[in-house]
């Protein structure tokens, strides 16, 4: 009789016991990896979305080029020129990112300056973020999903750059943070463009390089 009785105890103990891990298991998920651990320094996250104004690494060479902005927009007292990437994307998800290879302060202050000191880029892409391929120049035929891309560039001369072809290829499209609406977006690929350029010390049969560039961008939508 005495081992009838202690059975009923035991049995509600080992119950207890099992629901106990099994709720243990199920309130302590694995923490979702951090999408910020690991980014370059260039890549800058802020503390909040609001105001942010972009971020991120492009390179352009070709042509006797060899350029490089990266980071945030930072203005450089020793040579009075601001370097570095500011860009969205809008709610139509169209992309414009500026770039910035030490541009003269009064053109970043008020969009004059005279043409000869001009140094940056407008790079764009329509439409969309999304990983794939998309052909460059405003004249071209935008993709499926309506990608197309562009990149003007103003270099000291001065000289003008415009892209007759090409393709841009995104390669990575992430959403890094949200902050209630917001979202941070890591864009990163490659491009090859086929431009015209025209301007002080380029020749006539030097007019149509091939440009290679990569991007690497932190943008806000």
């Amino acid at each position: 009789m005495k081992s009838t009785r202690l059975f009923g105890p035991l049995f509600l103990l080992t119950v207890v016991l099992l629901q106990a891990c099994s709720s243990s298991s199920t309130n302590d998920p694995t923490p979702a990896p951090d999408p910020t651990a690991g980014l370059p320094s260039y890549l800058v996250v802020p503390t909040s979305l609001a105001g942010y104004k972009g971020s991120g690494q492009v390179t352009v060479t070709g042509g006797g080029l060899n350029l490089k902005a990266e980071g945030t927009e930072q203005f450089k007292s020793a040579t009075n020129t601001f370097s570095g990437i500011t860009g969205a994307i809008n709610s139509q998800g169209n992309t414009t990112v500026y770039v910035n290879f030490g541009q003269a302060k009064a053109y970043s202050d008020n969009n004059l300056v005279e043409a000869q000191y001009q140094s940056n880029a407008v790079l764009t892409l329509l439409k969309t973020t999304a990983p794939g391929t998309y052909p460059m120049g405003k004249s071209q035929t935008p993709a499926a999903n309506g990608g197309l891309a562009d990149l003007v560039m103003n270099l000291p001369g001065p000289q003008l750059y415009v892209t007759n072809s090409g393709n841009l290829t995104v390669t990575e499209s992430t959403v890094v943070k949200t902050e209630g609406a917001l979202t941070l977006n890591r864009v990163k690929g490659t491009f090859q463009a086929q431009v015209y350029r025209d301007g002080f010390g380029i020749s006539r049969d030097d007019q149509t390089p091939t440009l290679n560039g990569t991007f690497d961008l932190l943008l806000l939508k």
